[in-house]
């Protein structure tokens, strides 16, 4: 077969550290891609990635970056609900939940929220999801959404001083 992996060192380049030493700053003068030697060996012995599992969420928003980041060396993803077990989402489709919001990893590498139409509007006014979000997002390194989740985001606080986009 003739597969193109010129994209290769692009999409490294994208998801690993830089190096340069000259990178962005982000809240709190704290950059934002902060590489360390420390990061390099928390690398070889893995990561967590901590995604919001949540009903209604659209399944694509979910499923897309979960294989992507699932596919990272080292990455360990957790889905993470109020209640562990199956979790339908917006099309029917139920992803199960192997983690309950209260024994969710506190300071993951990364937080990553899908989008969704019903259950994004939901949760606007979930302050016990919103605190969550707001109390894990504080403490990740990397804070992430797709769609919709980014309105999420914004309502736990987590965007303020930040520039953000979302197709909404």
């Amino acid at each position: 077969s003739n597969i193109d992996l010129s994209v290769l060192p692009i999409f490294r380049q994208a998801i690993l550290p830089n190096r340069s030493g000259s990178e962005p700053t982000g809240k709190g003068n704290r950059p934002m891609n902060d590489w360390s030697p420390a990061r390099d060996a928390a690398a070889e012995t893995g990561f967590t990635v901590v995604m919001l599992l949540y009903p209604g969420c659209t399944l694509l928003d979910l499923i897309g970056p979960h294989t992507v980041l699932a596919a990272l060396p080292g990455a360990r993803v957790k889905l993470c609900w109020k209640t562990a077990g199956l979790i339908e989402t917006d099309g029917g489709v139920a992803v199960e939940a192997d983690c309950r919001l209260e024994d969710a990893p506190a300071a993951p590498a990364i937080l990553f929220v899908p989008g969704g139409a019903q259950g994004t509007a939901a949760l606007l006014d979930d302050q016990a999801v919103l605190g969550w979000l707001r109390a894990v997002g504080e403490k990740s390194q990397w804070v992430t959404s797709v769609c919709s989740g980014s309105v999420l985001l914004a309502a736990a606080g987590l965007l303020r001083g930040y520039r953000a986009t979302s197709h909404w």
